[in-house]
């Protein structure tokens, strides 16, 4: 598809793309509903994270991790082929998630995620191995903390540092070439893996909810600690669907 080829190779360019709507309006308070179920069920069970480490005076991020074995719908959002017919035309036709996460800001101050690259943590075998599929459940603006992007700068692994409580962070950064993603409630983007990227404080008074499913290329490794033989055992091979239901 034309449309589809130019959005490949726009993210080809510049390391990231928005791809449309894939949660339509009408259903868009069903998937905060389900959202919020699986945050609740993860705080019962004791896996909801603090992603980063903030300051006292401001509230945290809160992560769960593989939020689609939580519902089916859930699922069935990420293999959506609006996603994975993307993510083949990027990575190729053997594709794995090799990890999930839902992320949400709370409303008001809630904390910084800064300046990373995904594929630093996941360690993949070669450079163009894995790309991420983001998608917004509320509008994510400036104000409510929208992912920022560093275009053009997906190339090659780049240098993390300790910073303080923040975890590891790129400290090399030039921010005056950094762009505002901002995205509206149920879109969705999707960034490589070494695509530079970082979220800034929710100062709305919504909370900033968030879905991210990444992928890698079937024939790639994950080396990194915390992911190595995930690709083996997480999911098996996505092949590519006609479906387009939710």
């Amino acid at each position: 598809m034309p449309a589809e080829r130019q959005k490949i190779s726009e993210f080809h360019r510049l390391g990231f793309v928005r791809v449309g709507e894939l949660i339509p309006h009408e259903r868009l308070k069903e998937f905060r509903q389900i959202f919020d179920d699986a945050l609740d069920s993860a705080r019962q069970y004791s896996r909801l994270q603090t992603l980063r480490q903030q300051p006292a005076d401001q509230c945290t991020v809160l992560q769960f991790e593989d939020f689609h074995t939580y519902d089916r719908r859930l699922d069935a959002l990420v293999r959506n082929s609006k996603v994975t017919d993307m993510i083949h035309g990027i990575l190729g036709d053997r594709i794995r998630m090799l990890f999930s996460q839902a992320i949400q800001k709370p409303a008001y101050h809630s904390g910084v995620i800064d300046w990373h690259q995904d594929d630093f943590f996941f360690d993949s075998s070669h450079n163009k191995a894995v790309a991420s599929a983001w998608i917004t459940l509320d509008d994510a603006t400036k104000e409510s903390g929208c992912l920022w992007m560093i275009a053009g700068q997906h190339k090659n692994k780049l240098s993390h540092v300790q910073k303080g409580k923040g975890g590891l962070a790129i400290d090399t950064i030039d921010e005056e070439q950094s762009i505002a993603v901002e995205l509206k409630a149920g879109h969705f983007l999707i960034h490589h893996g070494l695509a530079p990227h970082r979220s800034l404080p929710n100062f709305s008074c919504h909370p900033r909810r968030a879905l991210v499913a990444h992928f890698m290329d079937a024939g790639a490794e994950a080396r990194g600690e915390n992911y190595r033989g995930r690709s083996d055992c997480l999911s098996p091979v996505i092949e590519r669907s006609n479906e387009n239901g939710i």
